[in-house]
């Protein structure tokens, strides 16, 4: 490969995405870096090979310090960047997002490579490197290191792609190289992110497309080429699937409540992402476990979805027909789309940075549609200044656009901003600012918002904790919020830890107690609650529950400064109990 061509993807990366190593944390990478124990120390490693590694998708409703992956899915591979990052950059963002700005930079560079391997010529593999890297649908993956998924994915995914064909292509001295280095890239690849389980049938759609084997060879080929792939997928599923299931697998609802409602929602979603691919005018952020709202069957916006999606398909299968090599990267794009499409129902419908894989092909497609037309008889050959200034035109839009969207995930204020500007209807916005005003003291306006997310019907259980939080000293409005909180999601323990801590400054130890005790019991790696409910024994005389509390703290807090807090202040209960019970003695002596 050139050098040239590699400044080039380098110089298109940094342009399009520098101004994003200024941005913060924003949403999951609060809950996953800022507020978590777990990456913070190497000793923490073996656990993403334990069961608790799974984290609960009840850990993320509030902001607090907390001891786990982070992740809903079985990603060892993901959660192990994170501790890297951690030891190199502690909790400075620039590191994080400079890290993500480097996968896409492999990415980008893999997606030449892999282009250039499967045929197409130079220029054309170059021009869709150039799209994908600065194509504004992904910038929302790039952006957010809780997202790194689909990168790292993606980068192992790309890797596997390149390495089977170069396994295919090989002398018999080097097969078995690129065999097993393209087998081990896989796996990487699943245990990043699931959704590149479409690893072999897309290896199928390779050999079959573009290699034009036929399928009497490959199935003699199961037993060998295709052997390493299928134990991988199947191991894989095991794991996904019985070891370590997916924790949001018992939230799974139809879309819209019916399958007809999915079905129409499955439409609506392709027909967004293809709108959005060709014409990226409306990319903005999208609300926290977003999906389309559900319309009457026979409404324009149905009837619009269905139409554009017949249209791309009968479009789609002319290209096919016309352009060489087309097909592949059509079903590149289709393929890529299955594990993202709700066929399965997600827990999180729609996202922008699930066409980070997909759109591949799509972009593949692209560059090749317009490499196409230069040459031969293609309409543009004898209009050469054209085909530039299109290409020109396209890259320039891209890289303004996605320039403009990473801004927008400077802050979470930024982020909720965006939110609600776009979708001032969903209450997911002004909850995320809700959040924002608590944690900088700002009680009144935190009310005020979490006041209008109520009013939009949401039941967002962080809605009444926050407004428990704002009203702790009107103890019975925040009870009557922090129970309603605990109501809508009694396996979280944020609100019984205000309550209890409530009961506490009002010198009700025994219900002090109670409260705190669960709050432990659901998260017993948050140091806050431990040292009220220290203190509500110690109010009680209850010295023997504080000593084993104090054991309990030493076992499983992350942070030694904690531990050596608590210490103290049962060292001084013991002593203030042992005063206390020495004068209750002098003043009734037997």
């Amino acid at each position: 490969m050139p050098k040239g061509y590699v400044l080039i993807i380098l110089a298109f990366t940094l342009i399009t995405y520098a101004n994003s190593l200024s941005n913060g944390f924003v949403g999951d990478d609060e809950i996953i870096i800022v507020d978590n124990f777990f990456y913070r120390s190497w000793a923490n490693l073996p656990a993403l090979f334990q069961k608790d590694y799974l984290t609960d998708t009840t850990t993320g409703y509030f902001y607090h310090e907390t001891l786990n992956s982070g992740s809903v899915a079985y990603r060892p591979a993901l959660s192990f960047t994170y501790f890297l990052d951690y030891g190199i950059w502690k909790l400075n963002p620039f590191g994080y997002h400079l890290h993500n700005l480097l996968y896409h930079l492999g990415n980008s560079l893999l997606v030449f490579f892999l282009m250039s391997s499967i045929g197409l010529r130079k220029q054309t593999a170059l021009i869709c490197s150039l799209f994908f890297v600065s194509h504004p649908i992904l910038s929302e993956a790039v952006c957010n290191i809780g997202f790194r998924g689909d990168l790292l994915s993606s980068f192992f995914f790309l890797l596997a792609f390149l390495s089977f064909i170069r396994y295919t292509q090989a002398s018999s001295q080097k097969k078995a190289f690129y065999y097993i280095g393209s087998v081990g890239a896989f796996f990487l690849a699943v245990f990043s992110k699931e959704s590149t389980i479409i690893f072999l049938p897309m290896v199928i759609l390779y050999e079959k497309v573009c290699k034009k084997i036929t399928i009497s060879e490959m199935v003699r080929g199961l037993g060998s080429r295709y052997l390493g792939f299928l134990l991988v997928t199947i191991f894989y599923l095991y794991i996904y699937l019985v070891v370590f299931p997916n924790t949001t697998f018992k939230n799974i609802t139809w879309l819209g409540g019916t399958p007809l409602t999915h079905i129409l929602t499955i439409v609506k979603i392709l027909s967004h992402y293809l709108l959005t691919l060709w014409f990226p005018l409306g990319i903005g952020i999208l609300p926290f476990l977003y999906a389309p709202s559900v319309e009457p069957i026979d409404s324009l916006q149905n009837l619009f979805s269905f139409l554009l999606v017949v249209v791309y398909f009968a479009v789609m299968y002319k290209v096919a027909r016309r352009f060489q090599g087309a097909a592949f990267f059509i079903f590149w794009f289709l393929i890529g789309f299955l594990p993202v499409s709700n066929i399965v129902p997600l827990a999180n419908p729609m996202a922008y940075r699930f066409m980070y894989l997909p759109s591949v092909g799509f972009l593949a497609l692209l560059a090749l549609i317009i490499d196409h037309a230069s040459l031969k008889e293609g309409i543009l050959k004898k209009y050469p200044n054209i085909k530039s200034n299109l290409i020109r035109f396209i890259l320039g839009f891209y890289i303004l656009t996605t320039v403009s969207l990473n801004g927008l995930w400077k802050s979470n204020y930024a982020v909720a901003s965006e939110i609600i500007r776009r979708y001032p209807q969903v209450p997911g916005g002004y909850v995320i600012l809700g959040v924002e005003y608590l944690r900088a003291g700002q009680y009144e306006k935190a009310q005020n918002t979490m006041g209008y997310a109520l009013k939009l019907g949401s039941m967002d259980p962080r809605i009444y904790y926050i407004l428990g939080v704002c009203y702790r000293t009107f103890p019975e409005k925040a009870e009557k919020y922090l129970t309603e909180a605990i109501r809508l999601q009694p396996s979280y323990f944020a609100p019984y830890d205000v309550l209890g801590r409530i009961y506490l400054s009002q010198k009700d130890y025994v219900k002090a107690s109670l409260y705190l005790e669960k709050s432990i019991v659901l998260e017993p790696h948050w140091p806050v609650h431990y040292a009220a409910l220290m203190q509500a024994y110690g109010g009680l005389h209850r010295m023997k529950e504080a000593q084993a509390l104090l054991e309990m703290a030493r076992r499983d807090l992350p942070d030694f400064n904690s531990v050596k807090r608590l210490e103290r202040m049962y060292s001084e209960l013991e002593t203030k109990s042992l005063k206390e019970t020495q004068e209750a003695q002098d003043e009734n002596p037997p």
